[in-house]
């Protein structure tokens, strides 16, 4: 048995057809049926079927075709790990990250470790909204986004890991009257609106947060996170976020912990083909191992 034949064989079961397959192989028909017959003779049983104009898998084929298609995806992930111990790898990988976020804490030893056991490979950080974000990993113009799990739960085809849980906070403005006090609870803003950017399970997210502390919250949906911030910096409301917020560190706000947690995670359409995103994967896994 060879690669030649599998190849072949494959070929022809996408096509249905001999004739197809040896047009898109650039090889003669003849050739395509003297490989194959020769693969049925070895496995010892007949692979296709002739019904009709159409070229049908026997079902031996299709258990053979099921076979081949795993050794495919197994052999080539087998030389991505290869080139990951001979150090042979190269390439760029494109990371998105949400804007909104302070990732000093952990990124640069991501990148750091990347360089240090990769050095031929390079990571590209770019910062946007949620939809940007989205959007981005659903046409490929990231290889991969660190984000909420709620961010990218809802959308088809997509591998992830979730690799870290983070406090939730409410952020409010030095404006209002609840920042000169030394203790606040988030029931203390039962009266105040809370903004929301537009997104899935975002209201439903806001209940729940605030349902431990007694009360159902005045939610308003604003475009993007961006918009929820500049309300609260006005002191018309306040917003639910997590610590790695920017704000937390900007004197304009104020914040408190909550009981709740965000669920973090890193995400790939499972169809790209860029061979280097397990590579930032398991950089990030590893960290937040240790």
């Amino acid at each position: 048995m060879t690669d030649l034949q599998i190849e072949y064989f494959l070929k022809v079961v996408e096509c249905a057809g001999f004739t197809k397959a040896a047009s898109e192989l650039y090889v003669t028909q003849p050739a395509i049926s003297r490989q194959i017959s020769a693969l049925s003779d070895e496995l010892g049983f007949p692979l296709f079927d002739k019904v009709g104009r159409m070229t049908e898998l026997t079902p031996e084929g299709k258990l053979f075709q099921d076979l081949f298609y795993r050794y495919k995806e197994e052999l080539q992930k087998t030389i991505e790990q290869a080139k990951i111990l001979s150090g042979k790898l190269f390439g760029t990988i494109r990371l998105g990250v949400l804007e909104s976020w302070s990732l000093a804490g952990f990124l640069p030893d991501v990148v750091s470790r990347l360089q240090q056991d990769y050095p031929n490979i390079r990571l590209v950080v770019c910062r946007m909204n949620v939809q940007e974000l989205r959007f981005s990993l659903k046409t490929k113009k990231v290889d991969a986004i660190i984000a909420l799990e709620s961010m990218y739960a809802g959308l088809h085809g997509i591998q992830s890991h979730v690799f870290t849980e983070i406090p939730n906070i409410l952020l409010f403005s030095e404006r209002l009257p609840e920042a000169q006090k030394d203790e606040s609870s988030a029931a203390d803003f039962r009266e105040y609106k809370f903004f929301a950017p537009d997104g899935p399970q975002t209201i439903e997210q806001v209940k729940n947060t605030c349902a431990p502390y007694g009360f159902e919250p005045r939610i308003e949906i604003l475009p993007n996170i961006e918009s929820a911030i500049s309300e609260v910096e006005n002191g018309s409301g306040v917003y639910i976020s997590d610590i790695w917020s920017r704000e937390c560190q900007n004197r304009q706000f104020r914040y408190i912990p909550l009981s709740t947690q965000s669920r973090i995670g890193i995400a790939w359409i499972d169809n790209n083909d860029n061979t280097l995103i397990q590579v930032a994967v398991n950089e990030v896994l590893r960290l937040f191992s240790i």
